[in-house]
């Protein structure tokens, strides 16, 4: 979807019951795989503020991107694919095999590391883009991370993540709904006192020298199996963030 779409509480509400009623196994397989509306947004922005044009085949190319916590998302194999020299690091060794197995599988030329931001700090390495994709809820010390990507982050660099907001509609739909009624992801996956609203996320970037210029809503729609981006950022959002 080209422009985001605008979801009242009402249509927050609606969807979030599609999804009890959509308990199949391909509606939960898309569910978990929304890297198509990240990837998109990750090469918008980036290429925005390198000042490229994103509908070049290579666009990123001499650029080095960061893809910390990258599990087994294929973003950074995908990425690759348009130019950027690509670094993935997470500490689970299992994600690391899968996710270096399969990049391999499709010739997409990733380093994949085991290993953590922090570390990488104390390597002294910087990178053009960093990618942080559905990891501040879930890291132990939200603040600690923030500061490694301050560090990592090259002069004229930029950030992209994806996280969860703090909010009532956001606990139903990713805790009560994706949990506990449809278990598409383990119970306790999520913790309620991780979730990052955007103001508290400004704040924790703006101590590090960051600042967050762009922000958009993400949500899960079961009927067409689709993720879009939305002006409602109450539950699921994605941002840039750039040197201040």
């Amino acid at each position: 979807m080209s422009e985001a779409v605008r979801l009242s509480r009402f249509d927050r509400l609606r969807l979030i019951w599609q999804s009890l009623i959509h308990r199949d196994e391909a509606t939960r397989k898309a569910y978990l795989e929304y890297h198509l509306v990240r990837r998109k947004y990750i090469l918008s922005q980036t290429c925005q503020h390198l000042k490229v044009n994103k509908h070049e085949p290579a666009p990123l190319l001499g650029m080095n991107l960061l893809d910390i916590g990258c599990g087994n998302n294929h973003i950074a194999e995908e990425i690759a694919f348009r130019g950027a020299d690509c670094v993935a690091v997470d500490l689970n060794n299992d994600a690391i095999h899968l996710a270096s197995r399969s990049a391999a599988s499709k010739g997409s030329p990733v380093q994949f590391i085991l290993s953590s931001a922090e570390e990488l700090v104390r390597e002294n390495r910087q990178y053009d883009i960093i990618l942080c994709l559905d990891v501040l809820e879930h890291t132990a010390d939200t603040k600690r991370l923030i500061w490694a990507v301050s560090k990592l982050l090259g002069p004229n660099g930029v950030m992209v993540f994806s996280t969860i907001n703090r909010t009532w509609p956001s606990w139903l739909a990713n805790v009560l709904v994706v949990e506990r009624m449809l278990k598409w992801m383990p119970v306790g996956t999520h913790t309620w006192k991780n979730f990052l609203p955007p103001e508290e996320l400004a704040h924790l970037l703006d101590t590090h020298g960051l600042k967050l210029t762009h922000q958009t809503g993400v949500c899960f729609n079961p009927t067409t199996r689709n993720w879009d981006k939305t002006t409602d950022t109450s539950i699921r959002y994605m941002g840039t963030v750039v040197r201040k």
